[in-house]
Formats: C-alpha cells, sequence, structure tokens
C-alpha cells in the first residue's frame, strides 16, 4: 500500500456525519501529522465532545481506518447523496 493512502482515507472519514469513523481518523492523523502542521491544523479538526482516551500503537489505528475503508466510502456517499438536490426538487 502507498504511503498516501492511510492519509487520504483519513480525509475521507473527516467528510463523514459517523463519529466514530471521524474519531479513527482523528486518532490516525494525531499520530502521523508532525506537530507543525497537527498544531495549526487542529482546532478546525478536533471535534470536542470526542472524549479522550489512552493513545493506541499507530499500527493499530492505521489497521482499523484502513479496515473502515468500505463505511468510509458508503458514509461519505450517504453525505454527498444528501447534500445533492434531488432532480426536480432543488433545495432553496
Amino acid at each position: 500500500m502507498r504511503p498516501a493512502a492511510p492519509l487520504r482515507l483519513a480525509y475521507r472519514a473527516l467528510l463523514t456525519d459517523d463519529p466514530y469513523l471521524r474519531g479513527t481518523a482523528l486518532e490516525y492523523l494525531e499520530s502521523v501529522l508532525p506537530e507543525s502542521i497537527r498544531v495549526p491544523l487542529w482546532p478546525f479538526l478536533e471535534q470536542t465532545d470526542r472524549p479522550r482516551r489512552q493513545p493506541r500503537p499507530s499500527g493499530e489505528v492505521v489497521r482499523e481506518l484502513l479496515a473502515s475503508q468500505e463505511s468510509i466510502v458508503l458514509a461519505l456517499a450517504a453525505v454527498r447523496q444528501r447534500a445533492t438536490p434531488a432532480e426536480g426538487n432543488p433545495k432553496t
């Protein structure tokens, strides 16, 4: 697997409405992003209602993120479908 694949997957998970997928993506990003990037970016990403827990090894988080790939794709498709007005019924 290319090194950029988990990063792309984490980005897609952040776009979903699923708090579990978002939490896993945030956990992954927290473990891999350099501090100089993570610190200024974090206020835009972190959910304040997300419970804090002990950090897991990054390999475990990557495996969980990759195992969630199908769920991420499905959740993202649902978000896109809700954002797209139905034909003949445009959102105002």
